[in-house]
């Protein structure tokens, strides 16, 4: 009895160490591959996010050089005929705004001064060297192009493209795409996420971002809240959007009402 009692409980004790190594290697295992499917998912995601603002460039930039390649807006623009150029343009564009939701349409003089807003046929005149970079660029490159920029309506897209007349550049026409709550709305319909917007505090401060107040203060100092898919802004760990900031992609884990968010 004593031989096979000592026979039998080292085989039970091998046993048990093996099954609790079994379930320790399993769980890690399933940690591991859990943690691969969210890093996925939120890459895929990524993706789509990127295509929807890549959709919004070739859009922006296709309503911008059917407008500069327009003879009669060319002459009015190169003649300073503000009162012409609106006569021109702001008809198809109430249609195009009301069609599409397009916030957005402008003339500029290089290398950055607001000629005509379509969209505020009141102001015009104002520098926008110090945050308008797109407007900067094409104006300097004379090719059209798009970008994604912090405006005074926050973050948005915006498609420019170069106005000559008579074989001299005159300026640039631009067409504006919000990227906003509306977007986040579509984006959590389509697939199931949410979604936020943060800004850097100091290009949203000097693009005179109306939401730059204490009411949209974000995770961090440098950054501002301006859209969110949640009832309410849900902030992640700090250090995430301290190193985000910098570059480098990071995860931060949160729950909300029993629901881990990452």
């Amino acid at each position: 009895m004593k031989v096979t009692r000592k026979l039998i409980l080292p085989s039970l004790m091998i046993l048990i160490l093996i099954t609790i190594g079994i379930v320790v290697v399993d769980t890690l295992t399933n940690l591991a591959n859990a943690d691969q499917r969210e890093k996925e998912t939120l890459a895929n995601l990524e993706t789509v996010f990127s295509a929807r603002v890549e959709a919004l460039k070739a859009f922006s930039i296709g309503l911008a050089i059917e407008v500069a390649n327009n003879p009669e807006v060319q002459a009015a623009f190169a003649a300073g005929d503000r009162a012409r150029l609106t006569e021109l343009t702001l008809p198809a564009y109430k249609l195009i705004d009301a069609q599409f939701d397009v916030p957005q349409h402008q003339f500029h003089l290089p290398p950055a001064t607001s000629f005509l807003r379509l969209h505020q046929l009141d102001q015009f005149g104002d520098d926008l060297s110090t945050f308008r970079f797109t407007v900067l660029a094409a104006n300097e490159l004379k090719q059209p192009l798009a970008g994604i920029e912090i405006g005074r309506g926050g973050l948005g897209v915006r498609g420019l493209a170069p106005v000559s007349y008579e074989d001299t550049h005159i300026g640039t026409v631009e067409f504006g795409l919000n990227v906003d709550q509306s977007l986040l709305d579509d984006l959590n319909a389509q697939f199931g996420s949410d979604w936020q917007i943060f800004l850097r505090r100091e290009p949203a401060e000097i693009a005179t971002f109306i939401g730059a107040t204490g009411e949209t203060e974000g995770p961090i100092s440098d950054l501002l809240f301006q859209a969110s898919t949640f009832d309410e802004p849900v902030f992640g760990q700090a250090e995430a959007y301290t190193t985000a900031l910098l570059g480098t992609t990071a995860l931060s884990q949160i729950n909300i009402n029993e629901k881990a968010y990452t």
